[in-house]
């Protein structure tokens, strides 16, 4: 019975051994600082290996001998430690994407985010001042694991995290005059999992674009963003990593009114969400600073539910969409938000996107067009106005059955004549991209 025990004991040893051997982990960067976002770059110098792009952002490239280390899983740890901002600020972990011995500045660049968080209202004198965030990014290895793919690119990781001391020079002991806001450290994990595809390659589509004032109205309507693409190749097993976040803590802000999104690929609703909806209570203990977004006492889930689009000290999640085969030829991506406002001019919904797919073929960016625009008043009485980033070319706007009804040559459709029901516009811009929004005739 002894002898038997003892095997058991050994051959679990030797398991446990040899999936610890199996384990790797890439600390990308340590405790790095970073400092106010509005000053002047600072100069200092930075860790071996790293870049400090701006105040906000640092760069690292993953090595040769880094990448031959990684297995068929990853994951990755951010921390966040407190230091002179006590407000709640957003930042983003990425890849960059950068041809072989280019420079991180280099305009060739492609980038992916792969992780965003909010942090915390934290006192960096009260317990606990550090927060971390986990992501799986499993559908992300292939980067690692495709020979073609290492040749032509090197792989950088950023770490983004944007504060601002003021408040904190005033009100945190032993912040006076100083400009260090928080200290963050990034951390990847790979292990080996037999189940794990290993296949799946990024095409960027866009990386911290805004839907703002800039683009939208004092009038309801739609607020959109598109992108369109061409491939020459067939899209095997298609999907779409899509990280949307709104903020403008002003009155009536986007920060504070939950609103719905809907996503399309090809015109066709492939995903229908509107963010928020938890309770933050599971993270009041990373919020030492009194903030008017914690009170004293916990609030229930509704209470949450009612108001809050994301929790100060937790990730924004990773949407992962699933499309299929998508075939050779031009498509487009767009995200719609109905009641979008954006009343103040610090209002703004951030946006990044990537497809991922099992083949090689990579998205020129020469082929990849952004457009935002808004339709407005929707619901109307009489007029629609599209304003957009590009010309609008022709308009059609036809019934729930495809007759259709009216056409127009620019960004103004008059349909005060037409009876009250809800009808389609179909959109098509001069750099022939076209998109559809539904419209309701009151």
């Amino acid at each position: 019975m002894i002898k038997k025990y003892f095997l058991f004991s050994l051959i679990c040893l030797t398991v446990s051994l040899n999936v610890f051997a199996q384990s790797y982990q890439l600390n990308a960067f340590n405790n790095v600082v970073f400092y106010d976002g509005y000053a002047a770059t600072k100069t200092t110098a930075t860790p071996a290996g790293i870049i400090r792009l701006d105040n906000s952002r640092y760069a690292r490239k993953i090595t040769a001998t880094e990448i031959a280390s990684f297995n068929n899983t990853l994951s990755l740890e951010v921390k966040i430690n407190a230091l002179c901002d006590n407000y709640d600020r957003q930042g983003g972990v990425f890849f960059a994407f950068v041809p072989t011995g280019e420079n991180i500045t280099s305009t060739n660049k492609k980038t992916i985010e792969i992780g965003r968080y909010i942090t915390p209202f934290m006192n960096m004198n009260v317990a606990p001042n550090e927060v971390t965030y986990q992501y799986d990014l499993n559908h992300l290895i292939g980067i690692f694991k495709d020979a073609t793919f290492l040749q032509n690119n090197d792989i950088w990781v950023e770490f983004f995290l944007f504060g601002v001391p003021y408040a904190a020079q005033t009100q945190i002991a032993g912040c006076s005059g100083r400009e260090d806001v928080f200290q963050g450290t990034v951390n990847f994990t790979s292990t080996v999992n037999a189940t794990v595809a290993q296949d799946y390659l990024p095409k960027p589509l866009w990386s911290r674009k805004r839907i703002n004032k800039t683009t939208d109205s004092d009038f309801p309507g739609t607020a959109a963003r598109m992108v369109s693409f061409s491939t020459d190749q067939d899209l095997v097993d298609a999907h779409i990593h899509l990280i949307t976040s709104a903020h403008g803590a002003g009155s009536g802000g986007e920060e504070y009114v939950r609103r719905q999104h809907l996503v399309y690929f090809d015109d066709v609703e492939v995903l229908k969400y509107t963010p928020g909806g938890l309770s933050c209570e599971p993270f009041r203990k990373y919020n030492t600073q009194p903030n008017g977004i914690y009170g004293n006492s916990p609030q229930s889930t509704a209470w949450w539910a009612n108001w809050n689009n994301w929790c100060p000290g937790d990730k924004i999640p990773n949407r992962l969409i699933q499309l299929g085969n998508v075939a050779t030829g031009n498509h487009a991506f767009k995200i719609s938000i109905p009641t979008g406002k954006f009343p103040n001019s610090n209002d703004e919904i951030i946006l990044s996107a990537f497809i991922y797919s099992k083949d090689n073929a990579l998205l020129d960016n020469k082929k990849v067009e952004i457009i935002d625009y808004v339709v407005y008043p929707n619901p109307t009485t009489d007029q629609i106005t599209i304003n957009a980033t590009v010309d609008v070319k022709k308009t059609t706007l036809i019934d729930l059955n495809g007759k259709v009804l009216l056409n127009g040559s620019g960004k103004r459709l008059n349909i005060q004549n037409l009876p009250a029901s809800t009808y389609i516009l179909n959109i098509e811009f001069a750099n022939g991209v076209k998109t559809t929004e539904k419209i309701v005739k009151n």
